[in-house]
């Protein structure tokens, strides 16, 4: 290779660097930033405020109130580049020095949650604003689960009306994030809980597969949920498939009765068609019927081991 050779090559090495070290330095601004959404309060920035014990942010987030919502809506936000979080790994038990993404959203949460009912319209809205995505950062998402820390009587009955309202939607994507906000953690009444059973059969797939998400939960009334559950064993898509065996664990004694679906779907699962099915961008691909199985195994195994009934009952 000649000196210019060399030459070119090394200086292309350098701009790459450049252009490397440029891309990691704009993300750590954008990251670290400020930003123009925080309130202040007492000379100090809400973020800093937030970095304190909980109660020593009360009284500051009861003074800021609804002011800090956009702030903290843009918190909920907040994730970590792939390379901050291989630093975070690196360092292990000596760091990270930084507070991570997990941190700063954890403490948004608290602060919506001394907003209480303040802070429940922004939320709800944020939820149903658009197609929730099972992300870490997205809005939809974050906010849905945001909800679940509002313990006031007040403000969970305020989102037991408002799943009444949103299940009952004309809009597939609505009826969709109602059931993803359910699947955050908000348990449903038993008025909703009839409800959430009749979206397990939307003609929408997407619908149902959240349906079956969210029906994972044990309800109150677990006679109108489980039939429902268990007729998605045969679902025409493997992740619903998958989705209604997982929601079969750890019902405890209930799921006694699924256990016969369970073995016909174990059966029948490897005759299905191979291949790939994703029903949408908003779920994980499964491939059937692999993941399928394991999971219909998974639930038989989990209901077995909670069976009261005697051995000899049992087959």
């Amino acid at each position: 290779m000649t000196a210019r050779k060399i030459f070119l090559v090394g200086r292309g090495l350098c701009w790459l660097l450049l252009l490397l070290l440029a891309g990691l330095g704009l993300s750590a601004w954008m990251r670290f930033a400020p930003s123009r959404l925080e309130p202040g309060y007492e000379g100090r920035r809400l973020g800093q405020w937030l970095r304190e014990h909980p109660r020593d942010y009360q009284p500051v987030m009861q003074a800021v109130g609804t002011n800090a919502l956009p702030y903290l809506l843009a918190e909920l936000q907040i994730t970590d580049p792939a390379w901050l979080k291989w630093a975070e790994g690196a360092l292990g038990e000596f760091g990270p020095f930084w507070e991570p993404a997990r941190s700063r959203r954890y403490h948004a949460r608290i602060a919506l949650q001394i907003l209480d009912t303040n802070a429940l319209p922004t939320l709800l809205e944020a939820s149903f604003a658009k197609p929730i995505r099972l992300a870490e950062g997205d809005l939809g998402f974050e906010a849905a689960f945001a909800l679940t820390w509002l313990a006031s009587p007040p403000a969970q009955e305020a989102i037991q009306q408002e799943l009444a309202s949103t299940m009952r939607s004309h809009d597939a994507d609505t009826r969709r994030n109602a059931c993803l906000v359910v699947s955050a953690g908000n348990f449903c009444k038993p008025i909703n809980a009839a409800q959430l059973a009749a979206l397990t059969r939307d003609t929408e797939p997407a619908v149902r597969a959240a349906a079956v998400l969210a029906a994972r939960f044990p309800v109150q009334d677990e006679a109108v949920l489980l039939p429902a559950v268990i007729e998605r064993l045969t679902d025409e898509h493997a992740i619903i498939r998958q989705l209604a065996a997982n929601a079969l664990q750890g019902r405890g004694t209930n799921a006694v009765a699924a256990l016969p679906a369970l073995k016909v779907a174990l059966t029948a699962e490897p005759t299905r068609p191979r291949g790939s099915d994703r029903l949408d961008d908003r779920f994980e691909r499964v491939r059937a019927p692999a993941s399928v199985c394991a999971a219909v195994q998974h639930a038989i195994r989990a209901i077995e081991k909670n069976d009261p009934r005697p051995a000899a009952a049992r087959k």
